[in-house]
């Protein structure tokens, strides 16, 4: 444990590659197999500086506190951490520094969420009526997002409502989708009744909202489509929301691999114009895949890819 310059203390620096044994005064993460059994979390700090440090209620009561009345911080940190972010190609994207402004109920709320396998968490205050929400919770399939916006609600007078059932002749909706603007792809499937949407490497439950579309509730990703177009078959072009305000027009996208000698015409490496990043294209027997980060620290693995489109690809 360490003293913090702000005084928040209750913060302890894990260091651990795994957290397969218990840490004194902290909670032991759950998450739920196939099968629904619970299983234990652990998690490392193999790629990154995720589980490193871990906080409590207390201390995330304190952060919202000075956030409120603006110290102890430096002079000037609240004002950064508003400041949108930008890519290196100008785009600016709806995320801050480290918070996330999303709508609700016609004004905008900041926060964050997070999970490790075990956990998840969100932080949302709603600066026009002075409050916030705190979620931290030891099982994984909690849905902190939206207990967030539902504790929100009640705060803001509003009556929950029910749940939308899940409507009938969602099987129509399966399959794989592309953005051709951006390339983004989006797998929809369907098991035992319930709609679900894979994009960015991770999968999430989507839910009806009750006017014709499907969203997240909670998760890594927010992920919104529709309104559904009628019809029977599979749509021909859903539009929908990625990651709380990015536009997208999800369309079939035509599996058809590409033979041995165009995938080799990809092979190479390649700079990305929006961070900076360089990464690697390859040719393994007959898969294209990609190796992220070269010339980090720590690169990633080579991932195989599959094909979208004739010259799109997803991490598979």
């Amino acid at each position: 444990f360490f003293q913090a310059e702000d005084g928040i203390r209750d913060v302890a620096v894990t260091g651990v590659q795994t957290c397969a044994l218990p840490i004194l005064e902290m909670a032991t993460g759950y998450w739920f197999d196939s099968a629904g059994k619970p299983r234990r979390g652990v998690y490392g700090m193999n790629y990154s500086g995720s589980g490193g440090i871990v906080s409590c209620l207390e201390d995330m009561l304190k952060w919202n506190q000075a956030w409120r009345d603006g110290g102890p911080f430096r002079k000037g940190l609240l004002q950064d951490l508003l400041q949108p972010g930008k890519l290196t190609n100008g785009r600016v994207l709806d995320y801050n520094l480290g918070l996330i402004s999303m709508p609700y109920s016609g004004f905008k709320t900041l926060g964050h969420g997070g999970s490790l396998l075990g956990f998840k968490i969100r932080f949302m205050r709603f600066a026009v009526i002075d409050r916030s929400t705190i979620i931290l919770s030891n099982r994984e399939d909690t849905m902190a997002y939206q207990l967030s916006r539902q504790i929100g609600g009640i705060v803001l007078g509003e009556r929950a409502k029910p749940a939308p059932k899940m409507p009938s002749g969602i099987e129509r909706l399966a399959g794989t989708y592309v953005d051709k603007a951006t390339g983004y792809s989006l797998d929809l499937r369907v098991k035992d009744g319930q709609l679900s949407g894979a994009t960015l490497g991770g999968e999430e439950k989507l839910e009806p909202t009750g006017d014709g579309r499907f969203a997240t509730t909670g998760g890594h990703f927010l992920i919104d489509i529709g309104p559904i177009p009628e019809g029977s078959g599979q749509p021909k072009k859903i539009p929908g929301m990625l990651d709380g305000g990015l536009p997208m027009t999800w369309e079939p996208a035509p599996m058809k691999k590409p033979g041995a000698a165009k995938l080799k015409e990809f092979a190479g490496r390649y700079t990305c114009a929006e961070t900076g990043g360089t990464h690697e294209v390859s040719v393994k027997a007959k898969d294209l895949g990609i190796t992220l980060a070269v010339g980090h620290a720590n690169p990633e693995p080579w991932t195989r890819m599959e094909a979208v489109m004739p010259d799109t690809f997803q991490i598979g």
